[in-house]
């Protein structure tokens, strides 16, 4: 008999870019993105990710998506550059539903390094 496949989670991401940006900026760093790519498949079994950029980006950009997906049991977490960044809006979800990247960590493992 052949042995059981273990089947992965499929994830997506969306990815705000101006908060990416400005969030890590402000604090001194930046994000290198194929790292982060590599995090979020390993992390969170991100198959797909989307990377948005505004012009003018509100923090509720995603609120409505995220409060849908935790309704329908559908959501992991949402990552935020650094505790500052944080939008109040998503304050109520829980700290079950959030990470900061600035985490030691995390930023250890997609920080952009100078050579």
């Amino acid at each position: 008999m052949p042995e059981k496949q273990k089947i992965k989670e499929s994830n997506i991401a969306f990815i705000d870019g101006q908060n990416l940006h400005l969030g890590t900026k402000v604090k001194g760093w930046t994000v290198n993105h194929a790292r982060l790519r590599t995090y979020l498949s390993d992390k969170y079994h991100v198959t797909e990710a989307y990377y948005f950029l505004g012009f003018v980006s509100g923090d509720g950009d995603y609120k409505r998506l995220v409060d849908y997906l935790v309704k329908k049991g559908k959501f992991g977490k949402m990552l935020f550059p650094n505790k500052e960044f944080a939008s109040s809006l998503y304050k109520s979800l829980g700290g079950e539903y959030f990470d900061y990247l600035e985490s030691p960590s995390i930023k250890a493992k997609i920080a952009h390094t100078h050579k």
